[in-house]
């Protein structure tokens, strides 16, 4: 009989394309699969790019067996190409440890995650020395070993979301001691390993998708492309398995800081390679975490090239400012940049140090706002102590004024040192007006996490301070 020889590449988009020759020519075939050459070899223990089934093309024979799991689409949304995981009783069984107290270890795979929140292991050997991948129970995934010392150690980060596909790498860099976590080429989290502490030995079976000592904690999603390796992956070489055959387009120019008069208006913007891209500009208003600019109020273009924040105020400045593209599993994040209000910062002494107070600062009653505003290297916010200059009598004499705690849970508290009649205003990031508290005692507690602005006017209406609150229950 005549033999033909059937090489399948490294690129899932060959698929379709061999698996149709095979039906057309009929013959007995002798398939020869290969690791991608984007995947690094030294070290490599096992590589399952779930073409059609669970084999292991490393050539070290660690083939697994499927226990339900349902082969699915891809990222690149290539059929029977990645595993898709029910949460409740799929997996896959990998045999023997695939791992048995190694110096250091590599896991990379590519996930699509369903429940976030639900506690789940991606990848189990948790019979005495255990070696983990899992979801936390709390919106993180993470990396977790059992020590030599009964001890263990982990590093975790959040799940951006369920829409896209994410490369996840958990590293234990026993040379170096210490634990990575790195999604989508970037490295989010680390923990130190304690000196002289080991992995501890390990004897029973790997799975994938399910606890391994415990017929519970199913993974729901899909996973793809799990390489296993006895070593650390360098940085470099995590940003290569990202970006292999992945993400081709970028961002070309980046967008640029502003600088700008209050009420004047500023233009973000930036240009991308690709075509058919999604973008999402977001501000990290009081440096406490990045949120999605709603597409209201000062704010326009807050999913195009060219973000426009109009009207600018006192709560905009030093406000940063990035774009995030994505297509199917690709993303891009650009350059953080930031808007200054140029009448606001010129008006801006900075302290130091910690301990500097006001004595040491040579100050001009020469402030246009009646406010002395003092730049806080410490927080990256604004201290705003306003000076009485003739305004209403009833007004309170700004001499020492505290918004605390910040950031806060349930209650906001404003306290001055010698109180007066004076009126407060808590608002969205947009604008929008949330509570306008009666007295110096703010609940907060029915208040989604985020960033607000406090805002504190006089008994003439004029504008005291302005404060940014962060929320975080």
């Amino acid at each position: 009989m005549k033999s033909i020889f059937i090489f399948v590449f490294n690129n899932k988009i060959m698929k379709k394309t061999i698996y149709t020759l095979f039906a057309i020519l009929g013959f007995a075939n002798f398939t020869m699969a290969q690791v991608p050459n984007y995947v690094p070899t030294n070290g490599l223990v096992c590589f399952y790019p779930f073409n059609g089934n669970a084999n292991d093309v490393s050539g070290n024979g660690k083939n697994g067996t499927n226990n339900g799991a349902t082969l699915t689409t891809d990222r690149f949304s290539n059929p029977n190409s990645a595993y898709g995981f029910n949460g409740t009783s799929n997996y896959l069984n990998m045999g023997t440890y695939l791992l048995n107290a190694p110096s250091s270890y590599s896991i990379s795979c590519w996930a699509k995650f369903a429940a976030p929140n639900n506690f789940s292991y991606l990848y189990s050997q948790a019979t005495n020395g255990e070696i983990q991948m899992f979801t936390t129970g709390n919106g993180n995934v993470g990396t977790w070993s059992k020590l030599s010392n009964g001890g263990s150690v982990s590093a975790e980060t959040v799940i951006i979301d369920t829409i896209n596909w994410h490369h996840i790498v958990g590293i234990y860099d026993g040379t170096n001691s210490v634990i990575k976590i790195f999604m989508n080429g970037n490295l989010l989290n680390s923990a130190s390993i304690p000196a002289g502490v080991n992995i501890a030995s390990y004897t029973g079976s790997t799975l994938i998708g399910r606890q391994s000592n415990l017929s519970a904690n199913f993974f729901k999603g899909k996973l793809d492309d799990i390489g296993i390796w006895n070593r650390a992956l360098s940085t470099n070489e995590v940003s290569n398995l990202y970006l292999a055959n992945n993400c081709p387009d970028t961002i070309t120019t980046q967008p640029t800081n502003q600088i700008g008069n209050k009420g004047s208006n500023k233009t973000f913007s930036f240009t991308h390679s690709g075509t058919g891209n999604s973008y999402q500009w977001q501000s990290n208003a009081a440096v406490l975490g990045w949120q999605n600019v709603p597409n209201t109020n000062q704010y326009s273009g807050t999913t195009t090239n060219n973000l426009i924040v109009s009207g600018l105020t006192v709560s905009n400045h030093n406000q940063f400012f990035r774009i995030i593209t994505s297509k199917a599993s690709c993303a891009d994040t650009s350059n953080i940049v930031k808007l200054t209000v140029s009448d606001v910062a010129s008006d801006s002494i900075g302290l130091k140090n910690a301990n500097d107070s006001i004595s040491k600062l040579n100050v001009l009653y020469a402030n246009k706002h009646d406010t002395l505003y003092i730049g806080s290297s410490i927080t990256s916010d604004t201290l705003r102590i306003a000076i009485r200059t003739g305004i209403s009598s009833l007004s309170p004499l700004i001499n020492s004024l505290k918004v605390y705690p910040n950031p806060a849970s349930t209650l906001l508290y404003i306290d001055l040192e010698k109180p007066g009649y004076f009126i407060a205003k808590l608002s969205s990031i947009t604008g929008q007006s949330i509570i306008t508290p009666t007295s110096g005692t703010i609940d907060i507690s029915s208040l989604a996490n985020g960033v607000y602005i406090l805002t504190i006017y006089d008994s003439n209406n004029k504008l005291i301070s302005t404060n940014k609150v962060a929320i975080i229950k």
